[in-house]
């Protein structure tokens, strides 16, 4: 997913959102996301 700009700025941003939005660290956010994704 990390292989172009743009794809890096979504996965920024689906990352921040969910920090956020579930009041987690980035750590914890990156690791669900990672989870969901597999």
């Amino acid at each position: 997913m990390l292989s172009s700009p743009q794809s890096y700025k979504k996965a920024e941003s689906m990352v921040l959102n969910y920090a956020i939005t579930n009041e987690v660290s980035i750590g914890a956010a990156i690791g669900h996301l990672e989870s969901e994704m597999a």
